[in-house]
């Protein structure tokens, strides 16, 4: 049994490159587009909340303070993520289109509280308005 070929293009080797070489080369060019492709997504989606949280800082907290009926008609709140969450003294001061204006696309009224949903963290929004 001889494992050494003579004639290199008779080896099971060059034989099977012969058969899927052009899957083999598909196969590794799809890879490379996957790759890049997520990477370019992941740029493009750090950029886009680099963007939103850029928009946080620039919304006026007095302005926010002023739709929700003042600082004297907050009672408690909570930030969960992209929501803020309130309990006010009285909801019938509270300025929906001026929320919306702000920036906030959805203001969800329920009978105990108010929340405010906005695209980004609103960590560092209720932070600086509620002086924490």
């Amino acid at each position: 049994m001889n494992i050494f070929y003579s004639d290199l293009t008779e080896s099971p080797f060059n034989n099977f490159l012969k058969q899927y070489g052009v899957w083999i080369a598909i196969s590794f060019a799809l890879i490379i587009v996957i790759v890049l492709s997520i990477f370019l997504i992941v740029s493009l989606l750090k950029k886009k909340s680099l963007n939103k949280q850029s928009q946080i800082n620039n919304i006026d907290n007095d302005e926010v303070l002023i739709s929700l009926g003042g600082k004297d008609n907050i009672i408690e709140h909570f930030v969960n993520g992209s929501r803020l969450s309130l309990i006010l003294k009285n909801y019938d001061l509270v300025n929906i289109e001026k929320l919306n204006e702000l920036g906030f696309p959805s203001v969800i009224k329920m009978s105990n509280k108010i929340t405010l949903v906005y695209e980004g963290d609103l960590e560092s929004l209720a932070k600086r308005i509620f002086n924490e």
